[in-house]
């Protein structure tokens, strides 16, 4: 009984913080929409948010550490739903695929904050971990896959690594940019068909974007 019972205050209180969390990101996005990010301050993060200081000090040493730590449970949630493994008789190890409709369907659910951490607050390093962390789930996909020999040896993984997420990570900032014009299957679809037309030339890379056609 005494363990249910800490069971239960166990996740009422990861409840709280959760809802605390969400509110704050909630303030940031508000006030990002209309100020710059200099003018932020725990005062008005807290005040926009209907929290007191007093819990915002509960969970975050300061403006700093608040952003740092939603930009990290962004980016964990984000490639939760993007990145899976696969199974492959070809392969001893399986291997991460990403899923582009999973892609635009995320970032389409979190337009807003998406179009500020990447377009609007550059000088965040929201969009240099999204593509660290994208580069490192290509190059296991590579190394895994390498005895294969799908990959042209002529060119540089690294290279070949860097065209692709510029790639993606270019029309997700476009399609922010243009207030989601297109929808979510639409720009997979044609990202998977550019994806397949520029990658003829040997590079192997085109199976790490994985995405299921719907009716």
């Amino acid at each position: 009984m005494a363990d249910r019972n800490l069971s239960k205050k166990h996740i009422s209180r990861d409840s709280r913080v959760n809802k605390t969390f969400e509110k704050l990101r909630q303030a940031f996005v508000v006030f990002l929409q209309k100020n710059d990010l200099d003018a932020l301050n725990v005062q008005k993060l807290t005040d926009l948010a209907h929290i007191t200081r007093g819990t915002f000090y509960l969970h975050f040493s300061d403006k700093a550490d608040f952003m740092q730590q939603m930009q990290t449970q962004i980016l964990n949630d984000f490639f939760n739903h993007t990145i899976h493994y696969l199974e492959s008789s070809k392969t001893v190890q399986n291997f991460p695929v990403l899923d582009v409709d999973a892609v635009f369907e995320y970032t389409f659910s979190h337009a807003a904050i998406f179009n500020i951490l990447l377009n609007q607050q550059r000088q965040l390093s929201f969009a240099d971990e999204l593509e660290t962390r994208l580069m490192g789930y290509m190059r296991e996909y590579m190394q895994i896959n390498e005895h294969l020999g799908v990959f042209d040896q002529n060119i540089p993984i690294k290279l070949i690594i860097d065209f692709y997420n510029s790639a993606l990570l270019g029309f997700l900032k476009d399609w922010l940019r243009t207030h989601q014009i297109y929808s979510a299957n639409f720009m997979s679809q044609i990202f998977i068909d550019l994806i397949q037309q520029t990658s003829d030339n040997g590079s192997g890379i085109k199976d790490f974007y994985y995405f299921v056609e719907k009716d």
